[in-house]
């Protein structure tokens, strides 16, 4: 299955979001920081980040600047989260804006449709890599 990325400072929130993917049958990396978050982004290249937006070292903001050349489809997970924030999220490159406690079942979905454009944004590529 597909690689993905937690970067969330809540030890609770990452275990449990970590052990609902990987009984889904995926790989899950986790992150208590962003630093660490994009370190993990540049050398595991994960389909789908999931970011809290409030991390203790760079906020998810940096996160999302940083990881953008990485290319993993981010999902943002706040418990701080209100419309200009989410705007401000999808501007800066996220996919997705879900605020805590989020539904499992419905992460699951979303991140779901997130592998998909992912997959659909490597054929993309690789066609374009092909065909230049």
């Amino acid at each position: 299955m597909a690689k993905i990325l937690i970067v969330d400072d809540e030890p609770d929130i990452t275990s449990a979001l970590g052990r609902y993917f990987e009984r889904a049958g995926h790989d899950v990396l986790r992150a208590a920081t962003g630093t660490e978050g994009v370190a993990l982004a540049a050398s595991e290249r994960p389909a789908v980040m999931l970011l809290d937006l409030h991390l203790p070292d760079i906020s998810g903001f940096e996160v999302l600047d940083r990881t953008r050349e990485h290319r993993p489809v981010v999902i943002v997970i706040t418990g701080h989260g209100d419309i200009p924030l989410a705007v401000q999220a999808m501007q800066g490159g996220a996919e997705g804006f879900l605020t805590k406690p989020v539904e499992l079942a419905h992460l699951g979905a979303v991140v779901e449709r997130a592998l998909e454009k992912a997959q659909l944004r490597e054929l993309t590529r690789a066609a374009g890599a092909r065909t230049g």
